[in-house]
């Protein structure tokens, strides 16, 4: 398809009318109509030198955007859990056990510690919340470390489930339980989406412990692969090499020129960390591996969808004395 084809093909102000409608339905009103505009302005016409057909192919990869809100990050935990202990009533003790459901599940619980993949400041804690609360569970199911070592040394813990939103690539994951002491017990780390990527890195790195996860995000979730979803009707498959030109042009410009010292492991990512290609995200951030051009926030560039990113170290603390005065 040639770029001027495209203006033709889709209609840009019906695919803005259709993304504000999905804001207010779905999205809790996150998109409003003056930030679409501040993202859609981003697409100059530099990758494909129209303008207009740019915005409208951005505009079109919008709708195949992908949002969580705080109701259905909610609704993951629901499920997660479910699969969670429909997972332990399948072993052995429990399967055999001539126990009521009700008793097999408190003996279950009694017997684990869920607890946050990473530090407290990050995402496994906002999500070990919504967890807890989703699933009315009680306080001392929640205990930081020097709290589950004791119990970890005296037997009475049978279970130790990590949680967090996505294993993508499986890198933080085996990095944070390379540093944990898991003597004997099982381990479970628990996400809404992982990877097949993920997945094998852990078995080999990891492999004591089981990845337990609502979705699979296989091949057909990265944009441009064979099985996309996205480019999988025929009536798309024409726009996928200029969608590629653009998401590639904006993602090089985007890792190379306006991304911040903290976010240097990017520069060889401009379809997403990893060459992710994601197209998802949630109320509270979007992954790294989700396409930069939805997510990156700069004097040059505004986002679609917000993404904070990690700082380590006080140097990187951005501190404007005069708001203290």
């Amino acid at each position: 398809m040639d770029v001027h084809d495209v203006v033709d093909t889709l209609d840009l102000a019906i695919l803005k009318n259709h993304i504000l409608q999905t804001s207010i339905v779905a999205w809790k009103h996150y998109i409003t109509a003056s930030s679409l505009e501040r993202w859609l302005n981003n697409f100059t016409g530099s990758a494909l030198g129209d303008r207009i057909a740019e915005q409208t192919i951005a505009a079109w990869l919008l709708m195949n955007f992908t949002y969580y809100t705080d109701t259905e990050v909610r609704e993951l935990c629901r499920i997660i859990y479910r699969k969670y202990i429909h997972k332990k009533l399948q072993e052995d003790f429990y399967r055999k056990s001539s126990d009521d459901i009700a008793t097999k599940i408190h003996r279950i619980l009694a017997r684990t510690i869920f607890v946050p993949l990473g530090n407290p400041s990050e995402s496994g804690a906002l999500i070990l919340y919504n967890f807890r609360t989703a699933n009315a569970l009680p306080k001392e199911f929640f205990n930081q470390p020097k709290d589950w070592n004791q119990k970890l040394s005296d037997g009475s813990i049978e279970d130790i489930v990590l949680i967090d939103d996505v294993t993508l690539s499986g890198t933080q994951a085996i990095e944070y339980i390379g540093t944990l002491t898991l003597k004997s017990v099982q381990a479970t780390l628990m996400t809404f989406f992982a990877t097949p990527s993920a997945i094998e890195n852990l078995a080999t790195k990891a492999h004591f412990v089981t990845p337990l996860y609502v979705n699979l995000l296989d091949s057909r979730t990265n944009l441009f692969s064979d099985e996309s979803f996205v480019f999988s009707n025929y009536d798309c498959l024409h726009l996928k090499n200029l969608t590629f030109r653009l998401c590639n042009y904006y993602g090089m410009e985007i890792v190379n020129k306006e991304l911040s010292a903290a976010e240097i492991y990017m520069k060889r990512y401009p379809l997403g960390f990893a060459n992710g290609q994601h197209m998802f995200g949630f109320y509270y951030n979007t992954p790294d591996n989700t396409l930069p051009i939805f997510w990156c926030e700069s004097p040059n560039w505004n986002p679609a969808f917000v993404r904070y990113g990690k700082i380590y170290g006080i140097e990187g603390v951005n501190i404007q004395d005069e708001q203290y005065w």
